[in-house]
């Protein structure tokens, strides 16, 4: 027993110092090309901060550690060109790994908070809302001359499984743009998605 726990002991101290190095270069791969992600960075956004999330994000992620620097890079310079913030913190965007032809990459995707703020940026947006529905929610989602949504989620612990979602963008006349969204479509999605590689945005 005394051994076995040794033996962890040593694996976790091996461990530590590779993952220390495996952020490390990327961060030092990434810092040396900041001249070239400020050429790029739009809304404000400061380059200093993307950088410090993307390192904060590969630092706690085994599978982005995985990596190479060079998609990790493209992907912070679209997070510098969309002047979204990317990592959970803001959920802005997110630099998601993928597996394609046995290689490790990061690709950049918007969240739906970036996608909310690029909206409300075009200046034709004035606020956007989304859900998703559960079957045990009541729903009633008029597309015709209603166009209206009246979401009352269950209050039980288990609202069931997800069939569908929506969102909701109020313009600035007031109009509303309603989009509703089976199950059904969900999955194939879904299924685009991770035809693309394994991701941990679905699998996990």
């Amino acid at each position: 027993m005394t051994m076995s726990v040794r033996g962890d002991r040593r694996e976790v101290q091996t461990a530590q110092p590779t993952v220390a190095l495996a952020v490390r270069t990327r961060e030092e791969f990434l810092r040396q090309r900041m001249s070239e992600i400020e050429m790029f960075v739009a809304n404000g956004v400061d380059p200093r901060a993307l950088l410090r999330f993307v390192v904060l994000d590969v630092a706690n992620s085994e599978k982005l550690q995985k990596c190479t620097q060079e998609s990790i890079y493209l992907a912070l310079l679209a997070c510098a060109i969309t002047g979204l913030e990317p990592g959970s913190v803001r959920g802005e965007a997110y630099l998601v790994p993928f597996m394609v032809k046995g290689v490790h990459i990061a690709q950049f995707m918007p969240g739906w908070k970036g996608l909310v703020k690029l909206a409300r940026e075009s200046g034709m947006v004035r606020g956007v809302v989304a859900n998703v529905v559960c079957e045990r929610d009541e729903i009633e989602i008029d597309l015709g001359t209603a166009n209206s949504v009246v979401h009352k989620p269950s209050l039980a612990p288990d609202r069931g499984p997800v069939i569908g979602a929506y969102a909701i963008a109020t313009m600035n006349d007031g109009f509303h743009e309603i989009e509703w969204i089976d199950r059904r479509d969900l999955d194939e999605i879904k299924a685009v998605a991770t035809a693309r590689g394994a991701s941990p945005a679905w699998t996990d």
